[in-house]
């Protein structure tokens, strides 16, 4: 496992840093609208629209419980891939098959955890978009959260290892 465990490590940097780009690209593109009054919450609307600051309010409020949710989530996930991580490590086979079990499970942890980092960060931009200036502004406030948890869980030899450690232990 060890030889094919860097590129893999890379592999899953490599989709890390491209969900966080693409965030980030949506950010500045969602900032640039909005300056430029480009955005659909700062075009002009139908009377019957609905105020844009009720929208912004909703979806500020709906990317906090979408945020205390992704933390909820992220926690299950972990305590889940390790139980299967153990499980796999329990099971029958060699150890290299069993390695990439666990392989596999890490892999899964961290790419699940980054999407729902990124869905987040994402909803927070669509505030902006959509609720527009000044409530949506804060919005923005997400994928700066979402891209430093990302970063904090940037997938490393260091990390597998340890859940390696944990899943193969006896306690």
């Amino acid at each position: 496992m060890s030889g094919s465990t860097p590129t893999n490590m890379n592999m899953l940097r490599l989709i890390s840093f491209a969900m966080s780009a693409g965030m980030l690209i949506f950010a500045v593109v969602t900032i640039f609208l909005t300056l430029e009054n480009k955005s659909p919450a700062t075009t002009p609307g139908p009377p019957s629209r609905t105020p844009q600051a009720d929208l912004a309010t909703m979806l500020l409020g709906l990317t906090g419980v979408v945020g205390f949710g992704g933390l909820v989530v992220s926690a299950v996930l972990g305590r889940a891939s390790l139980g299967a991580a153990r499980a796999a490590w329990r099971g029958t086979g060699d150890v290299a098959s069993k390695e990439q079990a666990i392989w596999s499970r890490y892999s899964t942890l961290v790419i699940s955890r980054t999407a729902i980092a990124e869905s987040f960060g994402l909803l927070g931009v669509i505030t902006l978009f959509l609720g527009g200036p000044p409530l949506g502004w804060w919005g923005l406030a997400a994928p700066v959260i979402a891209i430093g948890a990302i970063l904090m869980g940037l997938p490393s030899q260091a990390g597998y290892d340890r859940f390696l450690t944990r899943a193969t232990s006896d306690f």
